[in-house]
C-alpha cells in the first residue's frame, strides 16, 4: 500500500528540489523551466529511508533532488543508492546520524505536524526570495528539529 502524500510532504519536497536549484544530484540534469515556475515535470524528491519512518520523513538529510530516471535507478538499486548518499552527499558521520534517527520511533501530534508544515512552507518562501535575489546553486536548508 502506497504512503499518501499530504501538505507537509508537498512543501518538504518542494524545499528539497528548490535547495538544489531544480537539479538532479546524481546526473546534474536541470529543469530550467522549474526555476521560473517552482514546478517541475521531472525533478523529484528521493528519500534515503522511506517515508514510513516518521522521524526522518521530513528531515533534509533524508532526501535529495533526483530526475525521474535517477530516482527510479535509486529505487531499483538501494545498496548503490546508500553508497552514493554516503560518499557524495552526507559523508559517514551524517549518514550514521541519519540511520540512528531512522531507528527512533516517533509520532507527531496534529499541532506538531502543523508546525512542521508551516516550517517547510516558510523554508520554501525563504528559498524563493534568495533565488529571486540571484542566489544560484545549492542552498542549505534549516531543518525543523
Amino acid at each position: 500500500m502506497a504512503i499518501k502524500r499530504d501538505t507537509t510532504d508537498h512543501y518538504f519536497s518542494k524545499a528539497i528540489r528548490m535547495r538544489n536549484d531544480w537539479t538532479c544530484e546524481k546526473c546534474f540534469k536541470c529543469d530550467d523551466n522549474a526555476k521560473m515556475t517552482n514546478k517541475s515535470k521531472f525533478i523529484e524528491t528521493a528519500h534515503v529511508y522511506t517515508r514510513r519512518y516518521r522521524h526522518t520523513r521530513w528531515h533534509s538529510d533524508n532526501a535529495i533532488a533526483a530526475c525521474n530516471a535517477c530516482h527510479r535507478w535509486f529505487g531499483d538499486n538501494p545498496p548503490d543508492f546508500y553508497i552514493f548518499i554516503k560518499n557524495n552527499i552526507l559523508g559517514e558521520t551524517r549518514m550514521d546520524l541519519l540511520m540512528r534517527r531512522k531507528s527512533v520511533s516517533r509520532k507527531y501530534t496534529k499541532a506538531e505536524k502543523a508546525e512542521i508544515t508551516e516550517h517547510w512552507k516558510s523554508e520554501c518562501k525563504r528559498l524563493e526570495k534568495l533565488r529571486m535575489n540571484g542566489t544560484q546553486g545549492y542552498i542549505d536548508l534549516i531543518d525543523y528539529d
